[in-house]
């Protein structure tokens, strides 16, 4: 009826989180320091530093930066471990619980039994 709340679920996208994801895949389809990919690492960056500039001599120096800067950019939103599993990166630890490798059985998570159950293509 009138005035009855609608909940209306929409992804988010940070337009920094945009301009990163951009940068890394200029900077991984490039051999060099592509200025394209420095110029948006550049925009992210120096919105809270407009003095810093990047020394980067190199392909991957320049896409260390772009994810250290998204680890920076996007602290505590939930990205970090995609970025882990993506890259085939260890998942950090935390207290007392033990890192994760990309190696070990607890690295990634089982398929849903429900999603087992009802697509019989899908094996664990």
């Amino acid at each position: 009826g009138p005035g009855a709340a609608q909940l209306d679920y929409t992804t988010i996208l940070r337009y920094a989180e945009v301009l990163l994801n951009a940068a890394e895949a200029i900077a991984r389809s490039s051999s060099s320091v592509d200025p394209r990919a420095v110029a948006l690492l550049e925009a992210v960056h120096k919105r809270s530093d407009a003095t810093y500039t990047f020394n980067l001599n190199n392909q991957n120096e320049l896409i260390d930066a772009i994810l250290k800067e998204s680890r920076i950019e996007l602290l505590g939103e939930g990205f970090r471990s995609y970025d882990c599993v993506r890259l085939l990166l260890n998942i950090p630890g935390k207290s007392n619980v033990a890192a994760q490798l990309p190696t070990s059985a607890g690295y990634l998570w089982p398929i849903p039994s429900s999603e087992l159950a009802s697509n019989k293509l899908c094996v664990p």
